[in-house]
Order: structure tokens, then C-alpha cells, then sequence
């Protein structure tokens, strides 16, 4: 399960299509967008020429991003040039400039 931020965070990586209802085999994806609005992530997956939208609770990144440091690219990531990580009463900046995968 991954959650919209994680998944703003996170376009153009892979992820493992898991369906909660427990349906046929998982499917591995590449998230093309999101639609924060209506609760959508948008998948392209390896049998299909366009994306898909797909709840995120049935989605799980197979390589997540994260900085060197190794704190998660989440919502406070935007300009993809620093590491911003936060806890639930501050927002902090680590200096790291490289993310990678997990």
C-alpha cells in the first residue's frame, strides 16, 4: 500500500500491482501520474500501451527513492534537488542533493 504522496513522489518508478480483493497474480508497473483529486494513480503496466488507474492501496514500490541519507522522497520532496524529510511537528533539510533507490 503506498499513499498519494508516495506515489507524486515517486513517477516514473516501478511498482507491484497487489489487489486487496485478492485477485489474480501481482503485476509490475511503472507509475506514469496521479490524480490527487479523485484518489488516482496511474500505472503503466507491461502488457498495456497506456496507463491504467489503480487504487494505491493496491500498489507496493519495489524500489522506493529515498536520499543517500536514506530518508523517504515524501510530499516535502518537490523540487527533486535537495532532501526534505519530516516528522509529524517539523520539516527538516539534510543537505543531500542524490536520490536513490532503496
Amino acid at each position: 500500500m503506498i499513499t498519494l504522496s508516495e506515489a507524486c513522489a515517486n513517477i516514473g518508478n516501478k511498482v507491484l500491482y497487489r489487489p486487496s480483493s485478492g485477485a489474480p497474480p501481482d503485476e509490475e508497473g511503472v507509475i506514469t501520474s496521479v490524480q490527487v483529486s479523485d484518489g488516482w494513480v496511474f500505472v503503466r503496466y507491461a502488457a498495456n500501451a497506456g496507463s491504467q488507474a489503480t487504487r494505491p492501496d493496491d500498489l507496493t514500490l519495489v524500489a522506493p527513492i529515498v536520499c543517500r541519507c536514506g530518508h523517504p522522497a515524501g510530499e516535502h520532496w518537490r523540487d527533486r534537488q535537495t532532501c526534505m524529510y519530516s516528522t509529524p511537528t517539523e520539516t527538516f533539510a539534510c543537505g543531500c542533493s542524490e536520490m536513490v533507490a532503496r
